[in-house]
């Protein structure tokens, strides 16, 4: 389960019924349940809280959700072109771009969430794992464990700017002191 920053929600994926389960974690109860893309993997939370993004790997799409929503609770409000076994999402700080992972395709596929639209891919040199915005929103760090190097995304022009070479055989993940470490 992953909650939104203020601890309002949890939203739990089950990839078998294609859903979300919306949990009030103060009231403890399910508020509702969204009908997603098919096998959706988990939800991400924007900074701010306000958009939950999720991957559904099974149909390579995304599913962008409005935690505010409506007066039932938060609601999908957009179905996005995602990418094959997409492992994760990291987000702009400000909340407006969503960088999400897809490892089957060594590439980040990239959203406009104001627009809630498609902008384009990051083409990567490697097998992408999991990805850390730094603190102050500059800069994307991706492990890439098939050529051993870490990609360096500049979060503000969504390109690739640099990788660092020899990071160690095989790295699978990033994470860094004060930023928004989704995995651990």
């Amino acid at each position: 389960m992953t909650s939104t920053p203020d601890r309002r929600f949890g939203f739990a994926a089950h990839g078998e019924s294609n859903s979300l389960a919306v949990i009030d974690l103060e009231a403890g109860r399910k508020v509702r349940t969204l009908k997603l893309g098919e096998l959706p993997w988990r939800a991400y939370a924007t900074a701010d809280g306000r958009t939950m993004i999720v991957p559904n790997n099974g149909d390579r799409t995304v599913s962008i959700i409005d935690t505010a929503g409506s007066a039932d609770g938060p609601t999908v409000v957009a179905t996005l072109p995602g990418g094959a076994d997409m492992t994760g999402v990291n987000t702009a700080n400000d909340g407006t771009t969503a960088f999400v992972i897809s490892r089957g395709e060594d590439r980040i596929v990239v959203l406009d969430l104001v627009a809630r639209k498609y902008i384009g891919d990051i083409a990567l040199p490697g097998t992408p794992e999991t990805g850390i915005v730094t603190p102050d929103g500059r800069k994307l760090y991706v492990a890439l464990s098939s050529s051993d190097q870490v990609a360096v995304i500049d979060v503000a022009t969504r390109t690739l700017v640099r990788t660092i070479d020899d990071v160690g055989d095989g790295p699978w993940g990033t994470s860094m002191v004060a930023a928004r470490n989704y995995c651990h």
